[in-house]
């Protein structure tokens, strides 16, 4: 009995304290960036990548590798989506999931960085482990038209060896897979106690 119980008390006590860690359950380097040629141009268009998380997490945060020293103006936002087609050959967004606080082009500075963004709300939502979902950045509005248009950043994407089980992907607003590049990129969150599922058959096994 006493063997059972401590056991109980670990799966249900252990997952409390990672409450709050925001784990990167997946992501992509910035230094494997070599390319220039992601733009993200025009209102309403996006880029991105094909991801699965490592474990199943509320969404709490995502950055995206974006440059640009000419921004002006409009605003932009990161968000995920389902997807649709083949992940890491055809992989594409499908239905929007998610979408994070918005921020300014000042934001994006002259060199590669990973641009972060958080998710609040509703918006917090469950990624589950293992399935294909896309993050992207876009560009939300576009302010004064068109000169926001003709500096629009670029994001950093590796075209020469990607190692990402994912592919990169452009929307404008018809979507595009890349099967030989992957853009830099993170996605983070927290790891909850009731997203644990606690089974117990007796003089068996305990599993979560």
């Amino acid at each position: 009995i006493l063997p059972i119980l401590l056991v109980l008390v670990l799966v249900i006590v252990l997952p409390f304290l990672f409450i709050g860690n925001d784990p990167d359950v997946d992501g992509y380097p910035v230094g494997n960036v070599n390319s220039d040629t992601a733009a993200v141009s025009g209102e309403g268009w996006f880029f991105g990548q094909c991801f699965q998380p490592s474990d199943t997490i509320i969404l709490e945060k995502a950055s995206i590798a974006a440059k640009n020293p000419n921004v002006q103006g409009g605003t932009w936002s990161i968000r995920v989506y389902s997807v649709t087609g083949t992940y890491g050959t055809s992989c594409v967004p499908n239905l929007l999931l998610a979408t994070s606080a918005t921020f300014t082009g000042s934001a994006i500075g002259s060199s590669y960085t990973l641009i972060e963004a958080a998710f609040s709300g509703n918006e917090r939502i469950d990624l589950t482990v293992s399935t294909s979902y896309a993050v992207a950045l876009r560009h939300d509005t576009c302010s004064p038209i068109p000169s926001c248009n003709s500096n629009d950043p670029t994001v950093g994407v590796d075209t020469s060896s990607p190692t990402h089980a994912g592919n990169a992907f452009t929307c404008s607003p018809l979507c595009v897979a890349f099967a030989g590049s992957d853009i830099a990129f993170v996605v983070s969150g927290t790891i909850s106690a009731i997203l644990a599922e606690i089974t117990y058959t007796p003089a068996t096994d305990v599993t979560v």
